[in-house]
């Protein structure tokens, strides 16, 4: 994805990539630095990594997550300056990537433990220039009320079965995860020519693809592993799409989906 979308790049975002939340919250702060996101293991950056470090050229890098997340061994190798940010947990970091962001008049709120509302709405964030907030289904946490409670426009993706707060917002919903993320494309995109496609349970090969989402002006939609849901298949149809990125191998999207 980088290779793809980035011929240099003075900052690298590296994110363990077992660590879902800390890399979806990241999505805006990459906008922001036009940075790509990589990412690495807790104790190691892969050869691959480092190489495309390298080919960038890039001079700094911002790591997500604290000492749990990546250690200091993961990169003590790439001698680069080096910035972390993180808090004591996923809701705390992503309060510290909005502020880093400078991000915080605007927020999405999302579900903190299920992630894929915050993954399909990494467009809207880009495009709107929003701060990715998690929290938890019935509760703020108590590092993200300061930020909640200041800011001027709030935005809640996600029914009520994920995200039920007693807070002033808009929300953008639909009756399953496939239908929220589609009416967050309708929003963040006016006819858009290419779309992201990701396995709705097993997304972990879409974390980066949510830091050029708003680069390259496409929505990233949900699907099945072997079918391709009715409300995706007729907004491909209505948009005339013509280019379709699918995030992930045959394992989360299978090469039968179009036929």
């Amino acid at each position: 994805m980088s290779k793809k979308n980035f011929e240099s790049a003075e900052t690298v975002i590296l994110v363990n990539g077992e660590k879902e939340a800390d890399a979806l919250a990241a999505s805006v702060l990459a906008k922001e630095k036009n940075a790509p996101i990589l990412l690495i293991k807790k104790d190691m950056t892969p050869d691959e990594v480092a190489k495309e470090i390298e080919r960038l050229g890039a001079k700094n890098i911002i790591l997500i997550g604290g000492l749990n997340s990546v250690t200091q061994k993961a990169v003590e190798n790439l001698k680069l300056d080096l910035n972390r940010i993180a808090g004591k947990d996923r809701f705390e970091t992503a309060v510290e990537i909005a502020k880093a962001a400078g991000k915080t008049e605007k927020l999405i709120l999302a579900n903190g433990q299920s992630l894929v509302d915050a993954l399909t709405a990494s467009s809207l964030a880009q495009v709107e220039n929003r701060g990715i907030i998690l929290v938890n289904k019935d509760s703020i946490p108590e590092c993200a009320k300061e930020l909640v409670e200041k800011a001027k426009d709030i935005l809640i993706v996600g029914g009520e079965n994920s995200v039920k707060l007693g807070v002033k917002a808009d929300r953008i919903s639909g009756k399953d995860r496939f239908e929220t993320a589609v009416k967050i494309a309708e929003r963040a995109f006016v006819n858009p020519k290419q779309i992201a496609l990701a396995n709705s349970t097993a997304y972990a090969d879409a974390l980066v693809f949510g830091g050029v989402t708003g680069k390259v002006e496409a929505p990233i939609l949900l699907t099945n592993k072997d079918k391709l849901p009715q409300v995706v298949k007729e907004y491909l149809e209505r948009n005339k799409i013509e280019k379709i990125f699918v995030l992930g191998g045959e394992n989360s999207v299978s090469e039968n989906l179009f036929k």
